[in-house]
């Protein structure tokens, strides 16, 4: 018997906010425990630096061993969020190879969600 999941709604195009902030969420393939590193960190908090460059503002964060937490704000100048996730995971990756953890280090995709007050960031 296959199994059928519901579809999946599709991210907006178009939003209502002209800087939206996301809460953000990915996990390791495998929920593997590889984050928990000095070193991951420090690529965070270095990638997190340089992401204004780019127009993208990376706020409150938490990183889980299998997992990260964090917000960013996007302009109407940043790049789609899609792509500044696969750099962010990409910058991770390289990191995470340097200390020899084998790939593939994240599941496919993340989860993301709109704030839509800046109460539900606090």
């Amino acid at each position: 018997m296959t199994k059928r999941f519901k579809p999946r709604l599709r991210r907006l195009e178009r939003l209502f906010s002209d800087c939206p902030v996301y809460y953000l969420t990915a996990c390791t393939q495998g929920r593997r425990r590889v984050l928990a590193d000095q070193e991951v960190h420090a690529s965070f908090v270095t990638f997190a630096g340089q992401a204004a460059q780019r127009q993208v503002f990376v706020g409150r964060y938490v990183l889980m061993p299998d997992h990260a937490h964090f917000f960013a704000a996007f302009t109407p100048d940043s790049p789609s969020l899609s792509r500044w996730m696969k750099s962010w995971k990409n910058a991770l990756s390289k990191t995470l190879r340097r200390l020899g953890v084998r790939a593939p280090h994240w599941q496919k995709g993340f989860f993301d969600h709109v704030m839509r007050s800046a109460e539900s960031y606090g």
